[in-house]
């Protein structure tokens, strides 16, 4: 396991990455914009590195809870989230 810094602060991250069997990429949930995220993978993308999955880091399960199984908050089990993520 390698951790890097952010791949949008340095590039650091884009040469540790082509040197990597594979990469993951992390998200901290609620605090990373979208635009941020497609930004840091087109970055990847440009040196050739494929993401393997990513992980989404900090979940609020409280904040969670209001969306439901597929982040709505309708249908079949919205409001029970908090049997699946536990602190």
């Amino acid at each position: 396991f390698i951790d890097s810094p952010p791949v949008l602060a340095v590039p650091d991250a884009r040469v540790i990455a082509q040197n990597a069997d594979f990469v993951v990429y992390i998200v901290r949930w609620s605090a990373t914009r979208r635009r941020m995220i497609k930004s840091g993978l087109s970055l990847l993308d440009q040196v050739n590195v494929k993401v393997a999955g990513l992980i989404l880091n900090g979940i609020n399960p409280k904040q969670m809870d209001r969306y439901g199984y597929y982040g709505y908050g309708y249908g079949y089990g919205a409001g029970k989230i908090e049997r699946y993520y536990a602190n």
